[in-house]
């Protein structure tokens, strides 16, 4: 999956403009600055890799002004179809080994 093509991502981008963000402003985030873009893709990858913790859904729902049923209607539908379709898929056989290696 391509998260900066992503619709999530992309929403996440208008979303921040649409509230006044600089999105080439840089950010300090745990005492490394990186740029508001940069962040949000981080955020588009965590939503729709791993899923947003309830905190996490509500401090980006809060950020972006909208609810929090509004942002996983964004992120949750995109999120689904890359889970199926890697259900789906031909099975990643490296990374197989790697999960069976981290449970050793």
């Amino acid at each position: 999956m391509d998260i900066q093509s992503s619709q999530t991502y992309r929403w996440m981008l208008d979303q921040g403009r649409i509230v006044g963000w600089d999105l080439d402003e840089t950010e300090s985030m745990q005492g490394v600055g990186a740029p508001r873009r940069k962040i949000l893709l981080m955020w588009a990858m965590i939503a729709l890799t791993a899923g947003l913790t309830p905190a996490q859904t509500a401090q980006l729902a809060l950020g972006f002004g909208v609810t929090e049923e509004e942002l996983r209607a964004v992120y949750e539908p995109e999120r689904r179809e890359h889970e199926m379709a890697e259900l789906l898929g031909p099975p990643d056989l490296q990374k197989i080994d790697q999960r069976l290696d981290e449970l050793d």
